[in-house]
């Protein structure tokens, strides 16, 4: 049967059929875009999640090996090195600082406490002052003075000599001794009288004091007279 022989009908239903297989056909390849463009993002959504955690687990892995490794400390040469400046500049470990500290101190405190007067070790020094005048607690007064200028060991007594020995303050010292004469020859410029050396005579007239505090004379003594500066 010819189109001119068919029906009217039947025409109009084979125009509507095509009309509507050509927006159909549009519609399943829209469809099937949008599903390839989901499918994509999908894939790149986990490739790009599995690159994160790879990285992550590789900055984790280095982390921990850097941590591992004992006396190993990040490097900064820039900060550490001064450019041009020597090793001395470096600072020095803590405890070898305090030692050298301690040991100036030390150094000091010994130079304080024993002054080097011509190798005179004052405060080791026992040295009796004898009072050979009317003025009482002349030995004492110059005991006190001698202890201000670092003679720490003293001691006071009496010494009564009518004959004559003593006529003026004096420092006596053992003879042919060095270390004593040193020693008396500071003591007197301190006290701002005479030193001499002891013989037969003064060690006789010695042996007739009266010790008021600490031991009997030894090496060095000294002898107050009425002119003793005070």
């Amino acid at each position: 049967m010819t189109d001119s022989n068919r029906p009217r009908h039947a025409l109009d239903d084979a125009e509507d059929s095509e009309n509507l297989g050509l927006p159909l056909r549009g519609l399943a390849m829209i469809l099937i875009a949008v599903a390839v463009l989901l499918i994509g993002w999908a894939a790149y959504s986990l490739t790009g999640k599995d690159s994160d955690e790879s990285n992550r687990a590789s900055q984790s892995q280095q982390t921990s090996q850097a941590q591992n490794q004992p006396g190993k400390a990040p490097s900064n040469e820039q900060g550490s090195r001064t450019p041009g400046g020597p090793e001395s500049d470096k600072p020095k470990p803590e405890g070898e600082q305090a030692g050298r500290e301690n040991a100036s101190a030390d150094g000091r405190q010994e130079g304080e406490a024993n002054p080097a007067e011509g190798g005179v070790n004052k405060e080791n020094t026992y040295v009796a002052v004898l009072n050979n005048s009317p003025i009482a607690g002349l030995a004492g007064d110059v005991a006190n003075k001698m202890r201000d200028q670092q003679w720490s060991k003293t001691g006071v007594g009496n010494l009564p000599d009518e004959s004559g020995v003593f006529p003026t303050s004096v420092v006596l010292y053992s003879k042919g001794n060095d270390a004593e004469r040193q020693l008396a020859e500071q003591l007197a410029k301190d006290l701002g009288i005479s030193s001499r050396e002891r013989d037969e005579v003064t060690d006789r007239t010695l042996t007739g004091v009266t010790m008021l505090e600490g031991e009997r004379p030894a090496g060095v003594v000294v002898v107050t007279t009425n002119d003793m500066p005070r």
